[in-house]
C-alpha cells in the first residue's frame, strides 16, 4: 500500500525514542502522484497534479489500495506531504525538478535541494566511424514516458529509407 508507505517511514525514522535525519530524494515524481512521470490519463502531461487542482480528478493520479477504496490525489499528498514536512533534506536532480515539487509541495521549498549528477568517471571521446550505414544507439530503458513510440516510429521509418539503423540499449 503505497499510500501507507510514508507513514512507515517517518515510524522508522522516530522508532526507538529517537529522531533519525529523513532525506528524500526525487528520483521521480512518485511522492506527488501515483502516475510518477506526471502523465495523465491517455499518457499526456498536462502539468504538476496537485490535489486542489484541475487535474486531482485524473484517475491516472489515483492510488488502488488493497482491500480499501482507491487513493486520491488528496490522499496521496497528504501521506506523502507529512514525510516532505517532516525531512531535513528534499534532493532534486535539476532546476525543473525543483520547480515541480516545489508546485505539488510549496511546504518543501525550505529543505529543496538540487544537486545534478555528475559523471564518476571521464568518458573518453570515441572517433567516430564513417564508412557504412550509421547506427544511432539510444540508451536507457525507453517507455512510453521516454518516447517509444517516437522511436517506434523513428525505426520504421529508418527501416523503409536505409538511412540509418537504430539499436536501443537498454
Amino acid at each position: 500500500d503505497a499510500v501507507a508507505l510514508p507513514a512507515v517511514l517517518l515510524e522508522i525514522a522516530r522508532g526507538q525514542g529517537r529522531q533519525h535525519p529523513i532525506e528524500v530524494l526525487f528520483h521521480d515524481f512518485f511522492p506527488i502522484s501515483p502516475s510518477y512521470t506526471l502523465l495523465g490519463r491517455g499518457g499526456t502531461y498536462r502539468g504538476v497534479p496537485v490535489a486542489d487542482g484541475a487535474l486531482a480528478g485524473d484517475p491516472a493520479h489515483h492510488c488502488p489500495r488493497p482491500g480499501r477504496a482507491d487513493a486520491t490525489l488528496a490522499d496521496w499528498q497528504a501521506a506523502w506531504g507529512a514525510l516532505i514536512d517532516a525531512a531535513e533534506r528534499c534532493v532534486v536532480y535539476s532546476d525543473d525538478s525543483a520547480r515541480i515539487v516545489a508546485q505539488a509541495y510549496p511546504q518543501a521549498g525550505k529543505t529543496l535541494v538540487v544537486e545534478p549528477h555528475s559523471l564518476r568517471a571521464h568518458v573518453p571521446a570515441i572517433a567516430p566511424v564513417l564508412r557504412g550505414t550509421p547506427v544511432i544507439g539510444v540508451l536507457g530503458n525507453i517507455g512510453y514516458q521516454k518516447g517509444a513510440a517516437v522511436l517506434q516510429k523513428l525505426s520504421r521509418e529508418l527501416a523503409r529509407s536505409g538511412a540509418a539503423r537504430l539499436v536501443v540499449i537498454g
